[in-house]
């Protein structure tokens, strides 16, 4: 293995809502981080399978790295079997992943990218309201949101705490099943 090619886990997520052969390739390094193969996202976005090459993909990072929205550090990864390599990939991180997404919405008006960022916000949203019902901590869904909206953790723990101080006061003997 070269020094520079990370050994990961591999998992291919379908997107078949987009095409029916759309995928996400999806690794997970050994340190647990998560990163996404940029081989098939230009595929999934009705864009090249260089899409990740194009200068205007390169300028558009180029110029998230410069208003420091975009780490940029691509990681070469390695799927092997123990004894024979499968596979190698060059990998962004799932925060990168989702800026790309989301500018190629916003600047492009990129309907399947649109389609896409809707179908993450739907599976995200599910979470967030699936763990406040179950009691979990907020504090992974404040940190994202926070980047995003340029709040801190803090102001987004304080305006949950007050969300269910406001609910507790409106239902004092106990929240509907239906809440």
């Amino acid at each position: 293995m070269n020094s520079n090619t990370a050994k990961a886990l591999f998992s291919k997520i379908p997107v078949r809502s987009l095409s029916p052969d759309a995928y996400i390739d999806a690794y997970m390094i050994s340190s647990g981080e998560k990163r996404i193969g940029i081989e098939t996202v230009g595929l999934i976005l009705d864009q090249s399978e260089e899409f990740f090459f194009e200068q205007k993909t390169a300028q558009k990072i180029a110029h998230l790295k410069k208003q420091n929205k975009f780490d940029g550090r691509f990681i070469w990864v390695q799927v092997d079997d123990g004894e024979n390599i499968l596979s190698i990939a060059k990998t962004i991180s799932i925060r990168d992943f989702t800026k790309l997404i989301l500018c190629e919405a916003v600047e492009n008006k990129n309907v399947k990218a649109i389609m896409l960022l809707g179908a993450f916000a739907e599976t995200g949203l599910e979470k967030v309201v699936n763990d406040a019902f179950d009691g979990h901590d907020f504090s992974y869904f404040n940190k994202k949101a926070g980047h995003y909206l340029g709040w801190t953790a803090e102001e987004w723990n304080e305006s949950v705490r007050y969300n269910r101080e406001e609910l507790k006061a409106l239902y004092p003997w106990g929240m509907p099943a239906n809440l």
